[in-house]
């Protein structure tokens, strides 16, 4: 029990540590990881590296390649002034496709932070042009984003399924990503209805003028500048008559946030030079050809992504891709699941599985599972998240009779649809692309949904997946 006790004491540390500190959460999981396997388990080197998840390196490596290559040659960028593009006037339609927008980049592997930052800016002046309220915007955003999330060839997707069949569990991506889209758009919906969604079919759109004597306040509220200021950080007012500019830096991990004072804005950096349609339609058709060659004929994702990502850049130089690659998110996974391992091998995780299954019934140890990964995934990183918890839950499958596909969803769900949090880099990068007057006010009211959705969201995966389930 001692054993125990010390694994999950070196979770506990690993978490707090890397949400509150500078130092990568995937580095300090070695450090605990080197600690347990050597000292407390008694392995070799050798024994605790055979927890690295090489193949998982090579997949996660090719598809984050592949998504820098599309958002160097600008294809990223293209794709989504395309489709706000095609809103064509019409209100009701614009949170919608902010949703489809943030779904579609995402499920083709583009990081959650990437999509939130490029689409926040364009979306949000889009809305103010409608006099739309920010929240209803930002919401369908980051549901967008979360809907697609959990793609075969996304990273929280990757990372879910991986550790599945890693705990023994069948390989689900399909079916996966099937159920998450819809929780996704059930989610949208609401926040739609909430926010005033509705009354947008009569809602005509707004010259500058017209929109600032609306009934929301939007003046300023156009395409904000995209300076690396208001890209990266989260500018809030801390009130008071010397109050001093603060940001909320999305760290390099999905999910954890740093609070520090906000230096003077630097020269805007130069954009990325953009391809022409060839290019864009060269790498549309790369991308889906990976996704069609993994899912249709069993060819591994991670070796068509490089590959494809290699021939994109050879067909159009531009700026180094492998620069844009978060080599931070790569550190994070491979760091959190070596030393899940080492708890695997020390017959930690069972144990925790065994004593979660105790509190009432199987069923209800999900619930719990899923109610620790809402709340610690507002404020922390949601892969790192899912890396820990998905083995626990997996646990209670064979010993509850419970289906697989909907305790891995529940435990994804509650992991990423909190991810509206200000304090996850999602929701800090898309109050970023808000102006500066409008964003305390965006800041407050998606701390408050994502609250809500800390205790909505357990509560519906348990009552529609794993209640009908158990």
């Amino acid at each position: 029990m001692w054993i125990d006790a010390l694994g999950v004491a070196a979770l506990v540390v690993t978490f707090v540590l890397g949400t509150v500190t500078k130092v990568n959460m995937g580095a300090l999981a070695f450090v605990a990881a080197f600690a347990l396997g050597l000292i407390v388990v008694g392995e070799s080197l050798p024994d605790v590296l055979l927890g690295f998840p090489t193949s998982f390196f090579l997949l996660i490596f090719g598809v984050t390649y592949l998504f820098s290559v599309a958002g160097s040659n600008g294809t990223t960028d293209w794709m989504v002034r395309g489709l706000a593009r095609a809103v064509r006037g019409r209100a009701v339609v614009v949170p919608w496709t902010l949703f489809v927008v943030g779904a579609a980049v995402v499920s083709l592997g583009g990081p959650g932070q990437a999509v939130a930052g490029i689409v926040a800016p364009i979306g949000l002046g889009l809305a103010a042009r409608f006099g739309i309220s920010p929240i209803l915007p930002a919401i369908m955003i980051v549901a967008g984003i979360c809907a697609g999330a959990f793609s075969p060839i996304s990273i929280l997707g990757i990372v879910a399924n991986e550790q599945a069949v890693r705990s023994g569990l069948p390989s689900m991506p399909i079916g996966l990503y099937l159920v998450t889209i819809s929780f996704g758009i059930g989610v949208a919906a609401v926040a739609f209805v909430l926010f005033g969604g509705l009354q947008l079919r009569r809602s005509p759109l707004r010259t500058d003028e017209s929109s600032s004597k609306s009934g929301y306040s939007t003046e300023g509220f156009g395409p904000p500048s995209r300076t690396e200021d208001n890209a990266t950080a989260v500018r809030i007012d801390t009130g008071g008559s010397d109050a001093t500019a603060k940001s909320v830096i999305p760290d390099s991990e999905f999910g954890s946030t740093k609070v520090a004072d906000q230096p003077a804005p630097g020269p805007a950096p130069a954009p990325a030079p953009a391809g022409g349609l060839v290019t864009h339609v060269a790498t549309l058709t790369v991308v889906l050809t990976v996704a069609v060659g993994a899912l249709a004929f069993g060819a591994d994702i991670g070796v068509l992504a490089i590959c494809g990502a290699v021939l994109l850049h050879l067909i159009a130089p531009g700026p180094n891709p492998t620069k844009q690659i978060n080599w931070d998110v790569l550190l994070l996974i491979c760091g959190v699941l070596t030393l899940i391992e080492v708890l695997k091998r020390a017959g930690t995780v069972d144990r925790l599985g065994e004593a979660v299954g105790t509190i009432g019934s199987p069923a209800i140890g999900v619930l719990v599972v899923c109610a620790v990964a809402a709340l610690i995934s507002a404020f922390a990183s949601s892969t790192a998240t899912l890396g820990i918890l998905v083995p626990i839950a997996a646990t209670l499958v064979p010993v509850g009779g419970l289906a697989p596909l909907a305790v891995v969803s529940a435990v994804g769900l509650s992991a990423t649809l909190v991810d509206a949090s200000p304090l996850s880099s999602a929701g800090a990068l898309v109050v970023a692309g808000a102006p500066a007057q409008m964003q305390r006010k965006l800041f407050r009211a998606l701390l408050v949904w994502a609250m809500a959705m800390v205790v909505a969201v357990p509560v519906a995966t348990f009552a529609f997946l794993i209640l009908p389930s158990s």
